[in-house]
């Protein structure tokens, strides 16, 4: 079984359900403490965990605290494609998916549709999808 690190294998639903759970409750929780509205969940998450971020490891004015928000934020940013590219394999979807996940405005809703998309099925014998269970 791979980590959750790593981008090789599948995520099912339930996984992914409590991934999207805890990056929704992260980023109302970064919007509530840095002032951004609630509805910046859906257009801009990424700029919400920013700005979060950036308040939370506020130590002295300087580049040390944008290296340190960017040293939390690399690896929130890896575990999120990781997981990402496979349900999207799950899916029977190509990993590339992930990229249009990350850049769009839309990556909340995305996550929603990809949390409750039931998973194909995969012919074990050369992994062709056969059809959505």
């Amino acid at each position: 079984m791979p980590s959750l690190l790593h981008f090789s294998g599948r995520l099912s639903r339930k996984p992914y359900g409590l991934l999207t759970a805890a990056f929704v409750g992260l980023i109302l929780t970064l919007s509530a403490s840095s002032g951004d509205p609630v509805f910046q969940l859906l257009d801009a998450p990424w700029m919400v965990l920013g700005r979060g971020l950036d308040d939370l490891v506020r130590l002295s004015p300087g580049a040390l605290d944008g290296l340190l928000s960017l040293a939390v934020a690399l690896p929130l940013l890896w575990l999120f494609c990781a997981l990402t590219v496979r349900r999207l394999r799950d899916l029977g979807q190509s990993p590339w998916w992930t990229v249009l996940v990350v850049a769009s405005g839309m990556t909340v809703p995305i996550m929603i549709v990809l949390s409750v998309w039931p998973s194909a099925e995969i012919r074990p014998i050369d992994g062709r999808v056969l059809s959505h269970a």
